[in-house]
């Protein structure tokens, strides 16, 4: 009876670990599907707070004309939409706005010319 007892908790055992083992692939799968959506926040947060920071830097009235494209993005961070400005021979302009708001946020154009340097800066408040 105890060989019975023994053979039986040796059995429910190993089942245990074949069913626990066939659902690890799903359960990473889930671990990964939950680390990329933290870093997803994560990376929507910290522009957000760019963004903030380059309205308040507007307001104040902090942002210099000829700065280099690289500290831009380095102060305020990737922007929304990068394109070449035709108009102005060739440089870029920046779309930054908050990340998330499509149709309800400030929008901020940054105008940079075929050297990288900020020529203009264009700041459109959300209309109410």
């Amino acid at each position: 009876m105890f060989k019975f007892i023994i053979l039986s908790a040796f059995i429910v055992i190993y089942l245990e670990g074949c069913s626990s083992l066939r659902y690890t692939e799903q359960l990473l799968v889930l671990k990964r599907l939950s680390d990329s959506q933290r870093n997803i926040n994560n990376y929507l947060g910290e522009q957000e707070k760019f963004f903030e920071k380059l309205l308040a830097d507007i307001k104040k009235e902090k942002i210099e004309l000829g700065t280099s494209k690289d500290d831009f993005l380095t102060s305020y961070g990737k922007p929304v939409l990068i394109r070449k400005d035709f108009k102005k021979s060739m440089g870029e302009v920046f779309l930054y706005r908050y990340p998330t708001k499509y149709f309800n946020s400030d929008k901020v154009y940054v105008y940079f010319d075929r050297f990288g340097k900020l020529v203009n800066l264009e700041h459109t408040p959300i209309s109410k």
